[in-house]
């Protein structure tokens, strides 16, 4: 048998007991306590009945490792270990060769978090993480500077998800395919009147969130006039990234070449066509074009090329589908 170490309870110490022989009578190996001694490789520290720790293991001076720590036949932990205040990190654990995981790590009462987990150089995976039962999540993993992924996340047998997944702050699409519908109605306040040709109908029509953030774009599908009376002439609907300068309703026309700098497109009644809903009528016009924001709102001002004659102030109405990006 080897020297071995036993807690000394009465002052909180391991003493070193050496082995002395074999008590011929039980065939027992008797132990004799031995002056001090420091703990060498080889050695064995004896845990008292009942106890579960070997208690605080200090580390000389510069030293970063206190080995390797070898449990007995049958025992599947080394328990826990207690890291001092302000120390982050119980440094490497190093497994035996074809030994493929640390087994499970605890964590404290209150604590969210294992820290950092490195592997060896050549190593591509930290192996599996498994979950305790009723644990739907691992927590966050974070990446160092400049690691954009996690690597390759691999599932169990008959699973079909990894869960929830969330990003930083950003506009990286997790899982999006295509674009987000969107459909936004604009019902201006017309002259109760007649409309000469290349009239203003209605004042500025804004289009709010029609980018998801300030920047954004999308495409537009489609455009739906409603005119209310029926009169069934031609309408277009000019589209711009940012606000612009108006024109009066029923006024002509006219807008100035820097607002123009910032047209989007220009949506003809003429590339659909008017159906009959009793005395109102609908234009339905399919559109696929291309828009890019300052902001997250589009604007637009409805233009007639005929002389049409509304009853309402809110005889027409103008709406607008989007693909948002």
């Amino acid at each position: 048998m080897a020297d071995i170490y036993r807690l000394n309870e009465e002052v909180q110490k391991y003493e070193k007991w050496v082995d002395i022989g074999t008590d011929p009578v039980t065939g027992n190996t008797v132990y004799a306590r031995a002056v001090a001694a420091d703990i060498v490789v080889g050695d064995t520290i004896q845990l008292a009945a009942g106890s579960a720790s070997v208690g605080t293991v200090g580390l000389d001076t510069g030293a970063n490792t206190i080995g390797k720590v070898d449990v007995n036949a049958g025992v599947a932990s080394i328990g826990t270990v207690g890291l001092d205040a302000g120390v982050a990190s119980v440094g490497t654990v190093g497994l035996d060769a074809g030994v493929a995981s640390v087994g499970t790590v605890g964590l404290d009462t209150g604590a969210n978090t294992i820290g950092k987990v490195d592997v060896n150089a050549g190593v591509a995976s930290i192996g599996t993480v498994g979950l305790d039962a009723g644990v739907a999540s691992v927590g966050t993993v974070g990446l160092d500077a400049g690691v954009a992924s996690v690597g390759t996340v691999g599932l169990d047998a008959g699973a079909n998800t990894i869960g929830k997944v969330d990003p930083n702050a950003s506009e990286v699409h997790l899982g999006q395919v295509g674009g987000e519908g969107i459909t936004i109605s604009q019902t201006p306040t017309v002259t109760a009147g007649a409309y000469s040709a290349g009239d203003a109908v209605g004042g500025l029509l804004t289009f709010a969130n029609a980018a998801r953030v300030s920047g954004g774009g999308g495409v537009t599908k489609n455009i739906l006039m409603i005119d209310d009376v029926g009169n069934d002439l031609a309408l277009e609907l000019w589209l711009f990234s940012v606000t612009f300068t108006a024109m009066a309703d029923n006024a002509a026309w006219a807008p100035s070449e820097a607002d123009l700098r910032n047209l989007i497109g220009v949506v003809y009644s003429t590339d659909g066509a008017w159906a009959a809903a009793g005395t109102p009528s609908v234009n339905d016009i399919e559109v696929s074009k291309r828009y890019d924001l300052t902001g997250t709102s589009m604007f637009g001002q409805l233009v007639t090329r005929g002389t049409p004659t509304f009853s309402n102030t809110d005889d027409v109405t103008v709406k607008i589908a989007l693909l948002r990006d």
